[in-house]
């Protein structure tokens, strides 16, 4: 869809729907691919004026080089500028920080309008960023556990249980509640094409908690009648 932007200029917003995936070729040659409910906007002089756009949520981009004109993308408090490489953003209104891992070229990062801190991305390379505090740490990692999702393989590695429902709503378009006394609880695996019925019981399974649905919300709490991995 196209409409105004805040000093009047047409600007393009794509949007992916809940549950889906989409594959978008930008103006540029540029490749896209957007994670559910994930958005991204670029104003009409997209492609010969400049290459700039927003991000709010994940996207993994495939960037087309050009040397006088470099790909920058606004991630919600962290700017990432490009000339040809590949990459993944993940920039949640709701979380504290962004993420950008980088599989091939490099990037640099900075925040907007701050020339003074800027950090040039190696492949390999997680640069997660503070939002709050503009902290920004480094770490190697294995960059498929960050952008499989674009091929629809999520992997959940050593993460609570409140940020696994929050990756769940997005790849299911469902809604979850966590209750407080489990929201802690810690995953580790892999979802390629299983149904979410079949990720629920596997969770039951893995740590004492029960999936008990109302209306559209599936709400996860305690289940009493097991004990803790922690027990004597």
């Amino acid at each position: 869809c196209q409409q105004p932007d805040r000093v009047g200029k047409p600007h393009t917003n794509i949007i992916a729907q809940g549950g889906q995936v989409s594959r978008i070729v930008l103006p540029d040659g540029s490749i896209v691919w957007l994670n559910a409910g994930s958005t991204i906007s670029y104003n009409n002089e997209f492609s010969y004026l400049n290459r700039d756009m927003t991000l709010i949520g994940e996207a993994y981009f495939d960037v087309a080089r050009d040397e006088t004109l470099p790909l920058i993308v606004n991630c919600n408090g962290l700017q990432v500028k490009v000339l040809g490489t590949k990459f993944s953003a993940s920039a949640y209104v709701e979380e504290t920080t962004v993420d950008v891992v980088l599989e091939e070229g490099s990037v640099v990062l900075s925040p907007p309008g701050d020339e003074s801190f800027q950090y040039r991305l190696q492949p390999g390379e997680l640069g997660r960023f503070k939002k709050e505090t503009h902290q920004l740490t480094i770490t190697h990692v294995n960059t498929r556990a960050y952008t499989a999702w674009r091929k629809g393989i999520i992997s959940i590695f050593d993460q609570p249980l409140e940020q696994v429902a929050q990756r769940l709503e997005k790849r299911y378009d469902q809604k979850f509640e966590v209750d407080e006394q489990v929201k802690d609880y810690r995953y580790t695996f892999t979802i390629k094409n299983e149904s979410l019925d079949k990720i629920i019981r596997l969770m039951e399974r893995i740590t004492p908690v029960k999936a008990i649905q109302s209306d559209e919300v599936i709400r996860f709490e305690k289940d009493n009648s097991r004990k803790e991995v922690t027990d004597k």
